[in-house]
């Protein structure tokens, strides 16, 4: 962390610029006053983990974590490819237009497609705050939606059977 700076800490994702070479990158924060020995056993931390082993577009690039302390609690700092925020944060601030509504629900049906085919899964719950909005780099005026935040993995790679209550019938006998 000593090399990182935070440039902005408003809304869900953070912003963090590396100061040897300015690269910026999205971070969430999770808060925890356990004793964080293992954070690699965090379930946010083993979802992004199974999830950086599929490669698709709209699948944020996960580029792992960092402890840091603040007074008497363990923030855990999960760096992510640089974005304009998280969704719930981008709506407040930005109108849709049609061509925008409509790329976010295909981007989105298109990468719950993919992660039901490669983990014979679907996420047990997707929100705006799951998703981070990015520019589209030929065409900045264009945006992308990526899932950052979905699938909840146990130590062994398993879905946590604590969360099938948020499944339905047909995923939970999939699962």
């Amino acid at each position: 962390l000593a090399d990182m700076e935070c440039v902005s800490d408003t809304g869900v994702l953070h912003k963090y610029k590396r100061k040897s070479d300015n690269t910026l990158f999205s971070v969430q924060t999770l808060i925890t006053n356990d004793d964080m020995n293992q954070p690699q056993f965090h379930p946010n931390i083993l979802s992004l983990e199974n999830l950086s082993k599929f490669h698709h577009p709209n699948l944020a690039k996960y580029h792992g974590y960092a402890l840091k302390s603040v007074e008497d609690q363990i923030h855990i700092l999960i760096f992510l490819e640089d974005s304009e925020g998280a969704l719930c944060d981008f709506i407040k601030d930005h109108e849709f237009t049609n061509e925008e509504a409509s790329s976010l629900a295909q981007e989105l049906a298109d990468v719950l497609l993919f992660i039901d085919k490669a983990t014979n899964t679907l996420p047990l719950y997707l929100t705006p705050s799951s998703v981070m909005v990015t520019k589209d780099p030929n065409n900045p005026n264009n945006h992308h939606f990526k899932v950052y935040r979905a699938l909840f993995f146990d130590n062994m790679g398993r879905v946590d059977g604590e969360d099938y209550k948020w499944m339905s019938p047909e995923l939970y006998e999939r699962a």
